[in-house]
């Protein structure tokens, strides 16, 4: 694999000439999501007066139309919840896909709007969402022996969705892939994973005083990290053509 600082300079130009792109789809997923949690929060209280107010009056009547009520007033408020969770969901895979996509073009000097980002990732939502589903049964399923195999899954199938976008894989096929890719170059890709850790929590760390710097830091962090992962996808997938 290339070296660490052959890395990080083509991760720099890519993140140079994508900035405005990468940064917009990462403030348009994270601020629908502290909408949806502001919405959830308020949901909630209201739903727990409601609730509170249909039990009491349970307590008061005794009645058969007040239990139904009450059934009726519970079920409401967690089909709501499932379905907030569930565009939250939509939102976060598409958004990973967007990404995914505009790296690609980005690295190709073709940079669309952010806008058609969106649009190609939700043309392929339900393999984004599919992939996510399995990829998280597969970390839960390792984590229920143990943190660390959870920690190794999780590892494992980092690169998955760079072949369902990019050579339109099926899910199992592009989980497979990464399985590939990662355990033939376990430690280089380890390593780099490990450095990109430490330098995201330095920073953090270091800027951690300053207001909203966590917010800002937190942005950065996730499109270095999408970067990251993404040349190391190119350069292993290359690396496997050539064999």
């Amino acid at each position: 694999m290339q070296d660490i600082s052959s890395l990080f300079k083509k991760g720099s130009e890519i993140f140079k000439n994508g900035i405005d792109v990468f940064f917009l789809i990462q403030l348009i997923v994270l601020g629908i999501s502290i909408l949806i949690g502001v919405f959830i929060y308020l949901f909630s209280v209201l739903g727990l007066i409601l609730f509170s107010a249909v039990i009491g009056t349970i307590s008061s009547e005794k009645s058969l139309v007040a239990v139904v009520g009450v059934i009726l007033v519970g079920l409401l408020i967690g089909l709501a919840l499932m379905a907030i969770f569930a565009f939250t969901f939509l939102l976060q895979s598409i958004g990973q896909g967007a990404m995914v996509i505009a790296m690609q073009d980005v690295l190709n000097n073709k940079k669309k709007s952010f806008s058609n980002y969106f649009k190609e990732a939700f043309e392929i939502k339900w393999q984004l969402i599919g992939l996510i589903v399995l990829q998280t049964l597969l970390i839960l399923l390792g984590a229920i022996f143990f943190v660390i195999p959870g920690l190794l899954i999780s590892f494992m199938v980092s690169l998955a969705v760079y072949p369902l976008v990019y050579k339109k894989k099926k899910i199992w096929e592009s989980i497979k892939e990464s399985f590939h890719l990662v355990a033939s170059n376990f430690w280089p890709v380890l390593g780099r994973y490990a450095l990109l850790l430490l330098v995201i929590w330095g920073i953090m760390a270091v800027t951690s005083w300053i207001p909203m710097a966590n917010f800002a830091v937190g942005i950065i962090s996730g499109i270095v990290s999408s970067i990251f992962t993404f040349l190391i996808y190119k350069e292993l997938s290359s690396k496997e053509k050539e064999l």
